[in-house]
């Protein structure tokens, strides 16, 4: 118990780098690598968890674990940033737990998986409490790179419960393969949101108004893109949708080490 207390804080506390590996190109080879360096650690967790002898006294390990862990790695985070930073440097320590972290123990997929990675959760949405990150597994994360253009607009139709075939997806996709993939930036530009997209939308899922803000970005930039779509004003729907991005990126990204 006591190794597996000194080692499991160290996904976060010696693997902050990884926040600048949340990018298509190097995800999928820093997820293994933390994964294979972690495994023996997992399979010390789960021969634990499976030695206790009731579900019970198994609920009991995985949240002494997860209240040890998150201790120390808020204890690690007071001491290394700066008291005016916290508020934003959090969103990066976030970003490692929920797109590294959780889905690196999740990987793993043994007895214990869902009871830690649960407990891991509930322990740290409590003590860093201005902002929240969800259970996702590295299939759910790694998938996102593929969506490319459309990602923040899935995004944005998910939490306003729109369906993946609606109207506003189904038209921005074939604005994506018809225009954008053939005009002379599109491209470039497609490749530029398949960098940057998935960790814009996870850094705006961590705010607990995440609805209002994806409700105003659908007011603010998918329906004029759509309208635009419409008009067959083309260039009109690329400039407002890179617009968007840059905004976005400036708002929920820029501000934050």
């Amino acid at each position: 118990m006591d190794s597996v207390k000194e080692q499991l804080p160290k996904l976060i506390t010696e693997n902050m780098h990884l926040i600048h590996n949340f990018k298509a190109d190097l995800y999928k080879k820093s997820f293994d690598e933390l994964f294979q360096a972690n495994r023996a650690l997992f399979t010390q967790i789960d021969a634990l968890y499976m030695n206790q002898n009731s579900d019970v006294e198994k609920e009991q390990f995985v949240k002494e674990i997860a209240k040890d862990f998150v201790s120390k790695v808020k204890v690690y985070f007071e001491a290394n940033v700066k008291k005016s930073k916290q508020d934003t440097s959090i969103l990066d320590y976030n970003m490692v737990m929920s797109s590294f972290v959780i889905p690196c123990i999740m990987e793993y997929r043994a007895e214990s998986t869902e009871a830690l990675t649960d407990a891991l959760l509930t322990e740290w949405n409590a003590a860093f409490t201005k902002y929240r990150i969800q259970k996702g597994t590295f299939a759910d994360i790694d998938g996102a790179f593929k969506r490319k253009l459309c990602y923040i607009t899935t995004a944005v139709c998910d939490n306003l419960e729109k369906a993946d075939d609606s109207y506003e997806l189904t038209t921005l996709r074939a604005f994506r393969d018809n225009y954008m993939m053939h005009s002379e930036n599109g491209k470039g530009l497609v490749k530029e949101y398949y960098e940057t997209a998935p960790a814009l939308v996870m850094r705006m899922n961590q705010f607990k108004e995440s609805r209002q803000i994806y409700q105003e970005i659908y007011n603010r930039y998918i329906k004029p893109c759509i309208s635009y779509i419409e008009q067959n004003q083309y260039e009109k729907c690329e400039k407002m949708y890179i617009n968007m991005v840059h905004t976005l990126e400036q708002q929920y990204i820029g501000g934050a080490s």
